[in-house]
């Protein structure tokens, strides 16, 4: 039997989570399934079966405060670790090949499962970097669990989302190539076609950014760059973002330092960010990192120019002329707003980065192949 460990499956919590949703509508069904979700929330579509696994109830005090108490922190960080393997253990076989969705439940998988596959979905030299992702110290993933657990005879496979990670397993962790499988993740083009015409109140020019408010998305940078566009080039387009997160109120600070109220619209989440998308002038994107900008994909498929920081990783692979710097981002931006010949050349770029890569079939023949080999 397959077990796919997750946290959730959250419509809001984030791209791991969407994208395991449509994994599991695509590949999921085709086996006797089970995902194992160590928290309670359920709001997106999915075929298998659900068991939930007991995990240990932080206090909130500890989850906004976790910098500030490192110690108390990582001891529950690593209490709730052991606590959930041996809740996961008990509910694996040994015959059961268990795929984990993120490095942190590739951890319970290695310790609780026989068979494990791994998918890494984000730049473990950049996420793992002071943030204690699960309350857990950056040494725990990067020196432990990638440098050598990852390289035990159990983990049979290491999917990647992108070139970037699968470049960076090898050359920073030592990860054998042999390991490692880039398969990208799936997209549903007609739905998200279908979804992107519903209409919204939003009659106006305007370039957009969707995401979490935080650091990784850096949406700080986007409105630094807003303001040189709007008060040194006169740009008539509005800035549209769409997502919350902790850095909310610093970027509505930043926004009334600007004198940019009328002219920057934190939106909020959007159950459906397709129309918004779709309608904008440009998306930018000036994240610090990624494993593969899901959103990115989405706005090549709305047929919208991405003008883009490049950034580990996914970034290039889907944009044409990625920007080095702030400057070049902001030429850039121009260029797509003024040139609409240079416009369509973006647009045509993505379209191509399409049909070579964003095969669902493909992506589906990979997976199954994994699988199959490891059952």
């Amino acid at each position: 039997m397959v077990k796919v460990l997750a946290h959730s499956l959250d419509r809001f919590a984030g791209g791991v989570e969407i994208n395991l949703s449509k994994w599991d509508l695509n590949i999921g069904k085709l086996y006797k399934t089970q995902l194992f979700l160590y928290k309670n929330v359920v709001s997106l579509p999915h075929e298998s079966k659900i068991i939930f696994i007991n995990s240990l109830k932080i206090p909130k005090l500890i989850l906004k405060n976790k910098k500030k108490l490192p110690f108390i922190t990582t001891f529950l960080g690593f209490f709730n670790l052991i606590y959930r393997i041996a809740n996961t253990k008990r509910k694996v076989k040994k015959e059961d090949l268990c795929i984990a969705f993120d490095d942190y439940f590739g951890a319970i998988a290695i310790f609780s499962c026989e068979k494990v596959i791994i998918s890494v979905r984000n730049s473990p030299s950049k996420l793992y970097d002071g943030n204690l992702t699960h309350l857990l110290p950056d040494w725990f993933y990067k020196k432990l669990l990638i440098e050598r657990l990852y390289k035990k005879d159990k983990v049979r496979k290491i999917v990647v989302v992108s070139e970037g990670i699968k470049k960076e397993l090898i050359e920073i962790f030592g990860i054998p190539e042999n390991k490692i499988e880039v398969i990208y993740n799936f997209f549903d083009k007609d739905n998200i076609q279908k979804k992107a015409n519903e209409k919204i109140d939003l009659n106006l020019p305007y370039i957009v950014n969707v995401g979490h408010l935080n650091k990784q998305k850096n949406q700080e940078t986007l409105i630094d760059i807003y303001y040189e566009l709007k008060s040194k080039y006169r740009i008539k387009e509005k800035l549209v973002i769409i997502g919350d997160g902790n850095f909310k109120n610093k970027l509505q600070k930043k926004i009334e330092a600007y004198n940019l109220s009328k002219e920057v619209y934190l939106l909020g989440k959007k159950e459906n960010p397709y129309p918004y998308i779709k309608n904008a002038r440009a998306y930018v994107s000036t994240s610090l990192f990624e494993g593969f900008p899901t959103v990115l994909v989405e706005s090549a498929i709305l047929k919208v120019p991405i003008c883009a920081l490049d950034a580990p990783h996914g970034i290039r692979e889907i944009t044409l002329n990625p920007a080095l710097d702030k400057q070049d981002l902001i030429k850039d931006i121009l260029n797509v707003l003024k040139n609409e010949k240079y416009r369509q050349e973006k647009i045509d770029f993505q379209n191509k980065i399409l049909t070579l890569k964003f095969d669902n079939n493909l992506s589906k023949k990979k997976w199954i192949k994994i699988i199959n080999e490891n059952l």
